[in-house]
């Protein structure tokens, strides 16, 4: 048994606040069927342009369910593998790098290539006319904060 490929990592779902990655095993890669029926789980690799490294493992779980041919009355078990990841209570505006080694009882294989992925929404830009933001008169003046664009970011 050798130790599991290099995954394929592209963009899943991306929302304000999380990201979603998806991976895959080449198909011309020799050992493919070796590497998806030993894989025991994988570590998932994340920072943002601020931080350091962090992991996170998560253990293969394989859930599976029964489909019928019709035609023919037969039943199948279907197996299905993790092939993806959410991250979750993410920074709006944000650019992230990610990526996921896959390990199994010889231990971890190679990394896959890192991905660079920026959840939705940018910092607050400004007013585009001054009477949006300030409205005076001789005796007071009332700033409005609500007149700054969020451009989707809380």
């Amino acid at each position: 048994m050798d130790r599991p490929t290099a995954p394929q990592l592209s963009v899943g779902d991306v929302t304000f606040d999380s990201i979603e990655i998806v991976w895959s095993f080449p198909l011309e890669s020799p050992n493919l069927t070796v590497a998806l029926t030993t894989i025991n789980g994988y570590y998932i690799y994340s920072k943002s342009h601020s931080s350091q490294w962090m992991d996170k493992q998560i253990r293969q779980k394989i859930s599976s369910y029964t489909a019928i041919d019709l035609l023919c009355g037969t039943l199948y078990q279907i197996r299905q593998k993790i092939s993806s990841y959410t991250a979750i209570d993410l920074l709006c505006g944000t650019l992230y790098q990610f990526y996921v080694v896959a390990y199994n009882a010889m231990g971890k294989g190679d990394p896959s290539d890192a991905i660079a992925i920026k959840t939705k929404g940018s910092a607050p830009s400004s007013p585009k006319h001054m009477s949006e933001l300030v409205v005076a008169n001789t005796t007071s003046a009332l700033i409005r904060l609500d007149g700054w664009p969020s451009n989707g970011c809380p």
